[in-house]
């Protein structure tokens, strides 16, 4: 009786050895069916091979990740994202620089185009040069003298205007001398210059704290000293605005 009652317990043991033995050493080696692993022993010689037996215990198979695409807006359509677009706004069809404005917009009205615009927001009514800077002309002072002169009133009265129209701007002023005489003598000449144009600017509505005035006695000279010409030049004072 006992040797009855085994055989089954043998037969579904073999069948199980037998099974084991003909599964693939990984289930990448068999196929896939809803997510998972299948494998199959002896590929398409029985019923149990044809139909396979899936692999409950191992995860699912391994998606490719699907990699998405992040496009950035471009509400003009001129091929650079509004994130870095400064003229979100330009023409359709109409042909932009890096900054996305167009080739031939000048926003800030100098006469130069924004492509091409080093200071792209120059003062309007401001003087500025090939790149688009706002250059202020010199103001040039007779010999041992801080008296300013017409040239240099005028030079001032139309930036009086534009300081006006611009109360963030800041401006340095840096007063100049030659080098004739003693060195302290020099020194206090070109910062009288500096403090001549300060008062005149205060006088005519320009707060103090926009102001700023340095001396610089006889140091970085416009021209050679040893020639009347190149003296005349350096008796000067020099303005740089800022904005703050």
């Amino acid at each position: 009786m006992r040797g009855k009652k085994l055989l089954p317990i043998i037969g579904l043991s073999s069948l199980a050895l037998a099974l084991s033995a003909c599964a693939p050493t990984s289930t990448q080696e068999g196929w896939m069916n809803k997510g998972f692993n299948q494998w199959h022993p002896q590929s398409g010689q029985t019923s149990l091979a044809t139909v396979g037996t899936q692999c409950y215990f191992c995860s699912p198979a391994d998606k490719p990740e699907r990699q998405l695409k992040i496009v950035e807006a471009d509400t003009d359509g001129d091929g650079v994202p509004d994130s870095a677009d400064e003229c979100p706004k330009s023409p359709m069809g109409m042909p932009v620089d890096i900054r996305g404005c167009p080739l031939s917009m000048d926003r800030d009205n100098d006469g130069v185009a924004d492509s091409t615009d080093d200071c792209p927001n120059t003062p309007a009514g401001a003087q500025v040069d090939a790149h688009g800077c706002w250059a202020l002309q010199p103001l040039f002072f007779g010999s041992n003298s801080s008296k300013l002169q017409r040239p240099a009133q005028k030079i001032l009265k139309e930036l009086l205007l534009i300081l006006k129209d611009n109360p963030k701007i800041i401006l340095t002023i840096r007063g100049y001398a030659d080098n004739s005489g003693n060195v302290r003598m020099n020194r206090k000449l070109a910062e009288r210059r500096a403090r001549s144009v300060e008062r005149y600017l205060i006088m005519n509505g320009i707060a103090k704290n926009r102001l700023v005035p340095i001396n610089m006695g006889t140091e970085e000279p416009a021209a050679s000293n040893s020639t009347r010409t190149g003296r005349a030049m350096n008796r000067r004072v020099e303005l740089t605005p800022s904005v703050r």
